[in-house]
């Protein structure tokens, strides 16, 4: 009986952690929404150090067992990446309006469109190239054993170790 009891108090506690627990108002209205109702886009508030990419970094560099030099030239080379794709997606965003007014018209502007799309492909060569330039200094940093264990990981789509 007691375990059913303790089994019970267990699972509530889990939900309420995993549900957010209680709900924090201030005159009714939800905090985070505070900066909305002035005008401000809604950002939610992230935790931790970075989210997936954060993760993955902080997983990479414990399981290649990372000296403190090495982590710091990996943590400047996923900042590279991470900041090639946040700009590769704002020209993406960008690049919307264009899209659209090409195709408002009576005919398909095929010159806008040709121009959206350099554009795009211009972005798209400045991101392969930090992509290449961040795996290159990656690489550089490694020792044989360190880099075949990432290769390793990096060649399976589980992307775990043995």
């Amino acid at each position: 009986m007691f375990s059913f009891l303790f089994g019970t108090i267990c699972l509530i506690l889990l939900v309420k952690v995993i549900f957010g627990g209680r709900r924090r108002r201030q005159h009714g209205r939800n905090r985070r929404c505070d900066n909305h109702s002035e005008g401000q886009p809604f950002k939610r508030r992230r935790r931790g150090r970075g989210g997936f990419v954060g993760a993955v970094r902080e997983v990479f560099k414990r399981r290649l067992d990372l000296d403190e030099d090495q982590a710091d030239i990996v943590d400047h080379a996923f900042r590279d990446l991470k900041d090639a794709g946040v700009e590769f997606k704002e020209a993406i965003k960008d690049s919307r309006e264009d899209i659209v007014s090409a195709f408002a018209k009576d005919d398909v502007d095929d010159a806008a469109l040709a121009a959206v799309f350099a554009r795009h492909d211009d972005q798209l060569k400045t991101a392969r190239k930090n992509i290449v330039s961040a795996l290159k200094q990656v690489h550089a940093v490694l020792d044989p054993d360190q880099r075949e264990a990432a290769a390793d990981w990096l060649g399976t789509a589980e992307g775990s170790w043995s």
